[in-house]
């Protein structure tokens, strides 16, 4: 049994590239990558074992094997440059990246890192598909091209902003009125004249209306299946050369399945999406997360169920993948079994800070948050709020709950500061993210009450 936990988390961005956030509901830019899907996957696993490594031995780093160290990276840590990895096979890009991680656990162990079941590595999250993208068969053909209608109206309503020629082009005149018969259901007449002739909030409340009900409509008609999915792993998960097992562990990968796909988890547009490679893309137009059963809570029944919950050597681990949190989707599991709040929360995320009424963890828990929408600033990293790449809090009070509603929120303490903050650096020859700096963040360890 673990005495105290100490979290370290990776405070890098993992937006794509060259993004401009349309009216704070989608995104236009690139999936920074390399072209080749399983030389990426090694790429990102090389920061992976970087990081860890400059963890391990930083002084602040809590050695004893009574204290149980939790390594977090953030949402979308690895996607590729079509926005997810694609193989014709469920989950192949997960089991290179479960070798692949096993592979680098025992090489730094070999170098003299010393770890075992006193780490658990919460590997932020994996896009994978085996929906092969076909624009030429519908729906996906009337949906592809919607992001760039709905960009091309967003630029001509603000000038200000950077207007590509490139992305334009093609997208005129009867390209609006395709556009607009995407709605679903919504009358339209007067609503467009709004929108290309006027100017301040009322073009933009129109316009925001318009996004909002394509991409609702796009969710509801798209094809192609993604899977957004968090891997956990143990510092005993070392894959054996010799038996091609894992060897010195009883646990098997813990694998929790995001269920709400945010309308800012892809790309919106797909003219000006060409920077790293030509292959087509998976959009925020055309795509959809694999359906995942929550119906019977969230305690796992086997490891790989994509359900959310878990144990770990005596502790019981919920974790929160980026809009699950904000849609309260383990407040949804304590509404069916009351009373099941879990010791540690943790929340892996691209665009989320930790919600008070969506906090399970137990009176005296801690729930923690690492974050990858911002860019790297001081002032903001390490702090409670928003804009910021990690936080660390600890429970006062535990929510409350009755007849399928929430009667208090959590109460939590302030956010710790950090301990130690390690600067880091993308290799130059690698455009993997937004940004080439990150940082580790290494928070004081806490008891566990």
């Amino acid at each position: 049994m673990f005495k105290k936990v100490q979290f370290i988390g990776t405070a890098i961005c993992t937006t794509p590239a060259n993004l401009n956030s349309i009216e704070e509901t989608s995104d236009d830019g690139y999936y920074a990558g390399l072209p080749d899907d399983n030389k990426d996957l090694i790429a990102r696993l090389n920061l992976v074992k970087q990081s860890v490594r400059a963890a391990i031995l930083s002084e602040k780093t809590d050695s004893s094997k009574e204290t149980l160290k939790i390594f977090v990276l953030p949402e979308f840590f690895m996607r590729g440059v079509l926005g997810a990895y694609y193989s014709a096979f469920p989950y192949l890009a997960e089991t290179i990246l479960v070798e692949q991680f096993q592979k680098v656990l025992k090489e730094l162990r070999e170098s003299g890192i010393e770890f075992d079941e006193d780490y658990l590595f919460v590997l932020g999250t994996i896009l994978s598909t085996k929906s092969k993208i076909d624009y030429n068969s519908e729906p996906d053909a009337s949906l592809y091209l919607t992001g760039d209608y709905l960009l091309d109206v967003y630029y001509r309503l603000h000038p200000e902003e950077k207007v590509r020629e490139d992305m334009l082009e093609g997208c005129k005149g009867s390209s609006m009125g395709r556009l607009l018969k995407l709605l679903d259901g919504k009358h339209i007449t007067g609503t467009a004249d709004m929108v290309w002739n006027s100017s301040g909030s009322a073009s933009d409340d129109a316009y925001v209306d318009i996004l909002k009900k394509t991409l609702d409509y796009c969710d509801a008609h798209a094809s192609l299946e993604v899977g957004n999915r968090c891997i956990i792993l143990n510092g005993a998960d070392i894959l054996s050369a010799e038996t091609g097992s894992l060897s010195g562990s009883v646990y098997e990968p813990v694998i929790v399945q995001k269920k709400y796909k945010s309308k800012e988890d892809f790309i919106l547009n797909y003219s000006n999406s060409n920077q790293v490679t030509s292959l087509p893309k998976y959009l925020q137009t055309t795509t959809k997360y694999y359906d995942i059963d929550t119906s019977g809570g969230e305690n796992k029944k086997s490891p790989a169920d994509g359900l959310a919950i878990f144990e770990y050597n005596g502790l019981k681990i919920g974790i929160d993948i980026c809009l699950d949190h904000s849609r309260q989707r383990l407040v949804n599991h304590l509404y069916k079994h009351p009373e099941d709040y879990v010791d540690l929360q943790i929340v892996t995320s691209c665009g989320m800070s930790v919600r008070a009424n969506a906090v399970i963890a137990k009176d005296g828990g801690i729930v923690f948050n690492c974050d990858g929408e911002y860019e790297l600033k001081d002032v903001s990293a390490g702090v409670d709020g928003n804009c910021c790449h990690t936080s660390l809090q600890r429970v006062r009070e535990s929510i409350s709950v009755k007849d399928n509603r929430i009667t208090a929120d959590a109460v939590l303490e302030a956010a710790y500061p950090l301990l130690d903050k390690i600067p880091c650096t993308v290799p130059e020859d690698a455009e993997l993210y937004r940004f080439k700096d990150y940082q580790i963040h290494i928070y004081e360890p806490l008891n566990l009450e």
